[in-house]
């Protein structure tokens, strides 16, 4: 659900809500800017609990990300605690201890055992993760950061971000590729529609070996981070438009009234 207050301003005024995640959230705003548009049942049913009030626009191209808390400083792995000569996994959420489920965390186990040179980055507040490796033999390859205020500069220790089957995380990946980290995810995620399809796979299992050929593949990770940087091109620029066309959508609405 979206912010209930906003919704008050109803009876005053036009209200405009931007929608952060593919899904469709319950509210009273006549104008909602979406993400993606899904199948016709569930499109039907959002327009009925709309009232039939609601116009929805569909917004094109990916969200852009501007990096806040960003201070230009540029890290190093020493700095954060990270071996120099590994390859670096990120996995980043603030809801990590629910989000990494069981298939996720033996995905990171069997990536652990058959990489030596793999290791895990933990960007995130988490309790039950670190406890449940604490006992076993990876404990000593998987890295607890905690909040980082300073996404892009941390991501740019990172080799790969990977991301579990989840809703959120769209905003930190979008910062992974401004800072050259390529992204790993499965599809209709929030995740998937901020980064596009060359980072998309289909399942756990391709999500496991194109992991190992990140890992493994020095040229096909290097190209990866080639098409990670281009991808997300000038953010200030992106948003500009991005703004613009929301602008342009809202005077449409509006001029329809007349």
């Amino acid at each position: 659900m979206v912010n209930p207050v906003l919704d008050l301003f109803n009876d005053i005024t036009t209200v405009a809500t931007m929608v952060m995640s593919t899904d469709c959230p319950v509210s009273d705003s006549e104008i909602l800017f979406r993400l993606k548009k899904h199948e016709e049942e569930a499109e039907q049913e959002y327009a009925a609990a709309g009232g039939g009030k609601q116009t929805h626009i569909f917004m094109e191209g990916t969200l852009p990300a501007v990096a806040e808390g960003r201070t230009g400083k540029v890290f190093t792995r020493e700095e954060l605690g990270l071996p120099a000569d590994k390859y670096i996994i990120t996995v980043v959420g603030n809801r990590l201890d629910a989000e990494l489920d069981e298939t996720f965390i033996s995905l990171m186990k069997e990536l652990l055992s058959e990489y030596p040179d793999c290791v895990f980055a933990v960007v995130g507040i988490v309790d039950k993760i670190k406890e449940y490796f604490a006992g076993n033999e990876y404990r000593n390859r998987i890295f607890y950061l905690g909040f980082c205020p300073d996404l892009q500069g941390v991501f740019g220790t990172m080799d790969l971000y990977l991301n579990p089957r989840r809703a959120g995380g769209g905003w930190s990946s979008a910062i992974a590729l401004m800072a050259g980290v390529p992204v790993l995810t499965l599809p209709d995620c929030d995740v998937a529609y901020n980064v596009g399809e060359k980072f998309v796979v289909q399942d756990f299992a391709a999500l496991k070996a194109t992991a190992a050929r990140y890992i493994t593949d020095p040229d096909f990770a290097g190209m990866m981070s080639g098409y990670a940087a281009a991808s997300a091109g000038d953010p200030q620029d992106k948003m500009r438009q991005y703004v613009q066309s929301m602008v342009n959508g809202i005077n449409a609405v509006l001029e329809g009234r007349k």
